[in-house]
């Protein structure tokens, strides 16, 4: 009595788990386009539930007394993401407020064309930094990190901060938890119940 939603560009990946009332006795995928998500999304924004009908070429969903038809996607191969997916509990580990971090990491983005950003950590802070022809930008915001056994005291990587935005602005929860293995590895972020977001790291 699961449903799981995936998405991905080969850059970052989400993927979010939820538990749901289902008489689908099997296990079934359905791949429909990006476009189709922010409609469903949309679609459902103001429902407390809905009833989603499952066919062979599309689906439809029911909520509010309102019916909307999603056409599924042709190609039935997807990526295979469970690959990518390892053991990531030993890793370093930081806790970042949501709100502060989501603040500080649209401040410091400006001056980046590329939105390039350097995250150092270093004990229970975090500084933020992004550079252009035009100038320096810094932030710094307090955190909780905890570095695996063997991982040096301070850790640097950078990322593409509208990646990190999107994942922050799509977590329930106020205090997503990063997961650092290097500076060149993919992060894992857990961004609330039944919730798992990954990303590529950028050389900064």
């Amino acid at each position: 009595d699961n449903i799981r939603f995936v998405g991905t560009d080969g850059y970052r990946l989400a993927i979010i788990n939820k538990k749901i009332e289902t008489n689908v006795p099997y296990d079934k995928q359905y791949l429909f386009p990006a476009n189709s998500a922010f409609e469903i999304a949309n679609f459902l924004s103001n429902a407390k539930e809905a009833v989603i009908l499952l066919g062979e070429r599309h689906i439809i969903i029911k909520a509010n007394e309102d019916e909307l038809y999603v056409r599924l996607h042709e190609s039935e191969n997807y990526p295979e993401y469970k690959k990518v997916i390892k053991d990531y509990s030993n890793d370093s580990k930081m806790f970042a407020y949501k709100e502060a971090l989501t603040k500080a990491l649209k401040r410091v983005s400006i001056l980046s064309p590329q939105k390039a950003v350097k995250f150092t950590i270093k004990e229970n802070l975090l500084s933020l930094f992004s550079t252009s022809d035009i100038g320096e930008a810094t932030e710094e915001i307090e955190v909780l990190y905890t570095p695996s056994d063997g991982a040096d005291a301070e850790f640097e990587i950078g990322f593409n901060a509208e990646f990190i935005l999107d994942i922050l602005r799509a977590a329930s929860s106020d205090d997503p938890v990063f997961y650092f293995s290097g500076a060149e590895k993919p992060v894992y972020i857990e961004g609330g119940e039944g919730e798992l977001f990954l990303v590529m790291p950028m050389v900064f």
